[in-house]
């Protein structure tokens, strides 16, 4: 763990250590959600910068429930087969990818979240389920627990679903879907371990995948968390690998992480440089910037990024990872991600600017299915070879796709759809 990682750890362990009354709340544990909470916080000190604003707004809806909820209650329907907890827009695609056609009724328990949600969905009107007399001023977390009991008792749902797991709502839904006997999924959009392992406080100081059934496309990923002690419960789903158009993939992707998790502002602006060089340098093929959906990097963008007609900002909440990299040969990192194994399932050759400090990405380089360097000059160099040399890209691509091929089929897999289907009726 690096030196920034020990620090946090003891900030969160301080954080934590006061709440210790509420460990164990109404027969719940409550531990994993307080950590979760103050580990975010402890990372990502801006987290609530990026939060709107709604305070009248809150003011309002919460007096007026009280006027009129039980007329509302009645008119809802409380015809639900699984809750799914939503926070972005990109997770709310991937939700509608996945149980558009599904024949279930969704409800949409959303947080922090501004956009529409799909007609085919129902969003659960959750300031309706505040109740004055379970109001603790000492500490939300325990408002959050009482409020989520309410609606599960309201809707009766058979299944809860989580995108990530890492969040205090997913744990606190864990609670409550243990208590009531009802499976909980988690699906990540991205795969890491052992590919990748994250050095930093996220993943060394807590229990990361907790009660989930935990859902993967990989064996090898799932026996990894299995050996660690991570994961209990799992499923492995289906689907189909990518075949690699090599006449397609043409163009370059750079794919920014958010700030405080081993980014800061020197670093995105270096990035930004790098991709207005290669806009310069490239004419002919177009290089996208993909910033980080939590809109942490969007103004540095704003302000360094030149006017090249070749450079185009797509947007993680509108554009899907799999759309993203469908045209790209290479994305371009300057801390680790996920998304750069998702980059990898998409037959996209990555390049990462890398200090070794949050991640350790040797796996990577040791089967030649990335280029690892904290060298820009030979991040520079690497990228014109794989745009020029057709022996060198062929020969990356053909690692990624055995990689993807070992790693990533399993022949009695079923979908996501029918593993939960199965499990409720």
């Amino acid at each position: 763990m690096n030196a920034q990682a020990v620090k946090d750890k003891k900030k969160v362990i301080k954080l934590v250590n006061q709440k210790k009354n509420y460990f164990l709340y109404k027969n719940y544990n409550l531990y994993q959600s307080i950590i979760r909470y103050y580990s975010v916080l402890v990372r990502n000190p801006l987290s609530k910068k990026y939060r709107p604003k709604r305070i009248f707004l809150k003011f309002f809806l919460k007096n007026l429930t009280f006027l009129v909820r039980p007329l509302i209650l009645k008119i809802i329907s409380q015809k639900i087969d699984g809750i799914i907890t939503v926070n972005t827009k990109y997770k709310m695609n991937l939700i509608e990818k996945i149980f558009e056609n599904s024949g279930m009724k969704i409800g949409i328990l959303t947080k922090d979240f501004n956009f529409k949600i799909p007609g085919k969905f129902h969003k659960i009107p959750k300031f309706l389920f505040t109740d004055k007399n379970l109001e603790n001023n000492d500490f939300f977390l325990v408002n959050e627990l009482n409020i989520y009991e309410k609606i599960y008792n309201f809707y009766n749902p058979k299944f809860s679903f989580s995108l990530e797991g890492d969040s205090y709502v997913d744990t606190l839904i864990s609670e409550i879907s243990k208590k009531r006997g009802i499976p909980h999924y988690c699906l990540q959009h991205g795969i890491n371990h052992p590919f990748m392992i994250n050095k930093n406080l996220k993943y060394q100081f807590k229990k990361y995948f907790y009660n989930f059934i935990y859902l993967s496309r990989s064996i090898t990923h799932i026996n990894f968390l299995r050996q660690k002690g991570l994961v209990k419960k799992f499923k492995i789903f289906k689907e189909k690998n990518k075949k690699i158009n090599k006449s397609q993939k043409k163009n370059v992707i750079f794919c920014f992480s958010p700030l405080f998790e081993g980014t800061d502002d020197k670093r995105v602006i270096k990035a930004i440089n790098f991709a207005n060089e290669t806009a310069k340098n490239y004419p002919n093929i177009k290089i996208f910037i993909r910033p980080h959906p939590n809109g942490s990097v969007d103004e540095l963008i704003k302000k360094n990024l030149a006017k090249n007609e070749n450079l185009i900002v797509d947007s993680a909440n509108e554009v899907s990872l799999e759309s993203a990299f469908k045209d790209c040969l290479v994305a371009i990192f300057f801390n680790g991600s996920s998304t750069i194994i998702d980059a990898i399932q998409n037959n996209t050759i990555p390049i990462i600017f890398h200090d070794n400090k949050w991640f350790n990405l040797s796996y990577l380089k040791k089967r030649k299915l990335a280029l690892l360097s904290l060298n820009i000059k030979k991040c520079k160099f690497f990228l014109d070879q794989i745009l020029k040399k057709e022996k060198l890209r062929n020969s990356y691509l053909k690692n990624i796709y055995k990689f993807n091929l070992s790693n990533f089929s399993y022949k009695n897999s079923k979908n996501i759809i029918t593993i939960i289907k199965k499990k409720f009726k």
